[in-house]
């Protein structure tokens, strides 16, 4: 396997845990694709980590410089931290960054944005199933239920 293959795998392994994603998929969609493959394919060894690829995950995650994700080589992450924001009398477990607040706040935005849409369709399911039902309740016609069901018994008992 190629050298520069290598190192794309395990920038990508990095990169991909360092930011706290359970799978690479977690991490394709955070960058907007529609599908995991491209992520896959480098993570398989198919291929390495492309500029292109390399300027989408930095426009991101700007913490990761370019370079170091096309090399490996040299510091993982850019220097010149933001200002720590920390409010006074509240420590922080580590220094938060503008980047890694940003980042957080747009993963709580897509988790919210998910919650809502599965919420949202489960209420419409069971306003539809509701609906079915009283549709059901207001056509039942009790003369023919009654029929029926006499019809049933008649049957049921000549053919035992």
């Amino acid at each position: 396997m190629d050298a520069r293959i290598k190192k794309s795998i395990k920038v990508l392994e990095t990169v991909i845990k360092d930011l706290d994603f359970e799978n690479p998929k977690q991490f394709s969609d955070s960058l907007g694709f529609e599908r995991p493959e491209r992520i896959y394919k480098i993570l398989r060894g198919k291929s390495a980590i492309s500029k292109n690829l390399a300027e989408i995950i930095n426009k991101k995650y700007p913490q990761f410089g370019i370079d170091w994700l096309l090399t490996g080589e040299g510091s993982m992450k850019k220097s010149g931290k933001a200002e720590s924001l920390e409010e006074p009398g509240v420590a922080y477990g580590e220094e938060v960054t503008l980047s890694s607040l940003k980042r957080d706040l747009n993963q709580i935005s897509v988790g919210f944005t998910k919650n809502f849409e599965v919420l949202s369709e489960g209420v419409f399911q069971t306003l539809h199933r509701q609906e079915k039902i009283i549709d059901f309740i207001e056509n039942i016609n009790a003369e023919e239920i009654s029929k029926a069901t006499k019809a049933l018994s008649k049957y049921l008992q000549e053919h035992k």
